[in-house]
């Protein structure tokens, strides 16, 4: 991230983007851990939505196990691409409450 980035305080009105990415193959028995941090308002309640590409996700195992925001966790995410080409996304939650406390 650019330091920019995160000392910037967002608008009351303005909409929140943060991308997630990972490079290289998860299939592993530890799997991939990735994080980003966005800067939000403090005090302001945010609604989240959660997406994820689908490409190499045909096989059942191959899922988001765990996603959190803002210190709440919003469980995992399981879609079902119709193959490992599949170069579509999945919306894993919609409307997700975000804490007031949050910063980032």
């Amino acid at each position: 991230l650019v330091e920019d980035e995160l000392s910037a305080v967002p608008a009351e009105v303005e909409t929140i983007v943060g991308f997630v990415t990972h490079q290289g193959s998860c299939n592993s028995e530890t799997g991939c851990r990735e994080q980003r941090r966005v800067k939000v308002r403090p005090g302001v309640r945010y609604k989240a939505r959660v997406e994820t590409a689908l490409i190499d996700m045909e096989d059942n195992s191959e899922r988001l196990a765990s996603i959190s925001i803002g210190g709440r966790s919003l469980g995992p995410c399981n879609p079902k691409a119709t193959s490992d080409y599949d170069c579509g996304f999945f919306e894993c939650f919609t409307d997700a409450e975000i804490p007031a406390e949050a910063t980032a």
